[in-house]
């Protein structure tokens, strides 16, 4: 699901989590675990699909960052790109760290491995047979949503899928449409995206989808939790929403226009905070201009700097500044006027190069939003998943940390000294396979052991909890294997062999 809610990392977070947090519980997974998940397919997916909230965003800063290099240019016999859209392709190939870390989960999942604090959250809650999320799940009144349903509201996947469908077929429709009258009828798809303008079509699209959400759920009539034929009363209170003896007992739309409205601001609540940390850094990225910044981060590179390395550097400025700041767009608005020159300069006019190097910054921002306890999507995917903040961001660093350096090692080294962008991602995917399936170990084990960091921190700091959670695994493993092979999913059968999953709000 977080893959396929590809269009938008708040909505991806918040959708996502409080959608499965109850299903989860029940089949034993740890909360720790579902804010990982979300959390991880949430800003990597959107940042990379060329339809998504970020697209606008990314766009308008790789156009300002080729307009400056453009003036600045001083290699007459280079072409600095023109096409916004054509870069963003290009970048996609050499953005190490979401392709690594969207991998990384499905390896986990499919290995049924984990390492560091997750394997100890999922552990206790698998082992103690808990379903209420574990230690990590934050307290009931942090959970409280004030976009959910009410208990009677029949709930059916198709007023989920519809209504986000036709928001992406309709983006999609404006973008080619768009994009056409740009580059003519006889354009190819690549033209015709380059031309197209992808604010604008997010912009309509989002109000048509709107639009059409409202009109969707409120032809359709409910009563007493059940779905039912309107009559003329329920016809009435469409127009008029004052009740009447008449229409008390009638059936009533599934969201009125007034709850569709409130529904759209108590959603609107959620983004306000990260509009005022963009203006902020848009304040940021207009003082860094006007002082001239980026050409002194020029001069200093082009004279003492390593070109090989310098791909490597902007990715770990740009991840250090997200973490620290909390925002991805923020890094993204602040380094594309910073490094752009400078890497054109440092390449040479490599486009090559050019185009590897400022991919670092779109990858690097993301690492903010994994790692920092400030991020957005982090809070928001915390609060989506009803995990508690601090615990989510100690389970899913070392992950961060562990995709990063391999993003690094076989990754921005290797592509910033010359080697092929596309190849160091299949090779960093192969290396990733590798390392993760020999540092993680299974969440039960019939020996209990923990990964080699938790053994070394367990070597170092007497942990009676860890050693007697170890002791359960063993006791759990070989009650299980009496049972048969481990499966999670054989935890919510009954005894008659029946699957009774306890759903728990």
């Amino acid at each position: 699901s977080g893959v396929l809610l590809f269009f938008d990392d708040y909505s991806n977070a918040l959708l996502v989590g409080s959608s499965f947090r109850s299903i989860t519980d029940s089949f034993h997974v740890s909360r720790e675990k579902l804010a990982f998940l979300v959390d991880s397919t949430s800003a990597p997916i959107a940042s990379l699909i060329p339809i998504s909230s970020w697209i606008g965003f990314e766009l308008s800063q790789i156009s300002g960052a080729l307009a400056t290099v453009e003036l600045a240019n001083s290699f007459v016999d280079k072409q600095v790109p023109t096409s916004a859209f054509n870069f963003f392709l290009g970048t996609i190939t050499s953005r190490y760290y979401p392709f690594f870390m969207l991998f990384l989960q499905f390896l986990l999942i499919f290995l049924g491995k984990e390492f560091g604090p997750m394997l100890i959250a999922e552990r206790k809650v698998v082992v103690n047979r808990r379903t209420d999320g574990g230690d990590g799940k934050a307290d009931a009144k942090f959970e409280n949503d004030e976009t959910q349903p009410s208990e009677d509201t029949p709930k059916k996947a198709y007023n989920f899928f519809v209504p986000i469908s036709f928001l992406v077929i309709i983006i999609v429709a404006i973008m080619v449409r768009i994009g056409r009258d740009g580059a003519g009828p006889d354009a190819s798809a690549r033209e015709v995206f380059a031309n197209t303008d992808s604010y604008s079509a997010l912009l309509l699209g989002s109000i048509a989808g709107g639009f059409f959400a409202a009109g969707f759920y409120l032809i359709q009539f409910t009563k007493d939790g059940e779905f039912a034929a309107p009559t003329p009363s329920s016809i009435l209170a469409m127009i008029d929403p004052r009740p009447s003896k008449e229409g008390m007992d009638a059936p009533k739309p599934l969201l009125s226009l007034g709850e569709s409205a409130d529904a759209f601001v108590n959603g609107m609540k959620n983004l306000l905070p990260a509009i005022v940390v963009l203006i902020l850094a848009f304040t940021i990225k207009g003082v860094v201009t006007a002082c001239a910044t980026d050409r002194l981060f020029t001069e200093v590179f082009t004279e003492s700097g390593n070109a090989s390395t310098f791909p490597t550097i902007v990715f770990v400025i740009s991840a250090i500044l997200s973490f620290c700041t909390g925002t991805s767009w923020g890094t993204i608005s602040i380094m594309f006027p910073l490094v752009s020159v400078a890497a054109w300069e440092l390449g040479e006019g490599d486009e090559t190069f050019f185009t590897v190097a400022l991919s670092q910054i779109l990858a690097g921002s993301i690492f903010g939003d994994h790692s920092s306890l400030i991020s957005d999507t982090t809070i928001l995917s915390s609060i989506g998943s009803g995990c508690q903040i601090a615990a989510h961001v100690w389970t899913q660093f070392p992950y961060a940390i562990f995709v990063a350096l391999i993003s690094i090692i076989f990754g921005t080294l290797p592509a910033g000294a010359g080697a092929n962008a596309l190849a160091m991602l299949l090779v960093g995917g192969a290396i990733l396979c590798v390392l993760t399936a020999l540092i993680s170990v299974p969440v039960v084990s019939p020996s209990g052991k923990y990964d080699i960091m938790t053994t070394l921190y367990m070597k170092i700091v007497k942990s009676p909890e860890l050693e007697e959670l170890q002791e359960e695994t063993k006791a759990f493993a070989a009650e299980e294997e009496v049972k048969g092979a481990f499966n999670p999913f054989t935890l919510c059968m009954n005894k008659s062999g029946s699957a009774e999953v306890d759903v728990k709000e």
